[in-house]
């Protein structure tokens, strides 16, 4: 399960290895780190990135016929993105 750094906020984000609708972060990767719940999703967690341009973590999920992109704003604040055509993480991501 991939883990992700994002440098504005500071933290680690993965995956719930259990539950791929939940995303967890923790502050520093240990021995054994203590993951905390950061948000829930309706639709499974396809990808985690970071933004090039902000430096937050970027979920991807797959919601219909299109994909979805959520930025943090902090660990807990997830909102919907609009990222433009040409951004790595929509070409990476792109049907």
């Amino acid at each position: 399960m991939p883990v992700v750094f994002a440098p504005k906020d500071r933290i680690y984000f993965r995956t719930n290895p259990l539950d791929d609708h939940e995303l967890q972060w923790t502050k520093q990767l240990n021995s054994h780190p203590t993951w905390q719940h950061s948000y829930t999703s309706k639709d499974p967690i396809l990808g985690l990135e970071v933004d090039d341009a902000t430096g937050h973590a970027v979920i991807i999920t797959h919601r219909g016929t299109h994909r979805d992109y959520f930025i943090s704003s902090g660990a807990r604040a997830f909102n919907k993105l609009a990222l433009p055509s040409g951004n790595r993480i929509v070409l990476a991501y792109k049907f």
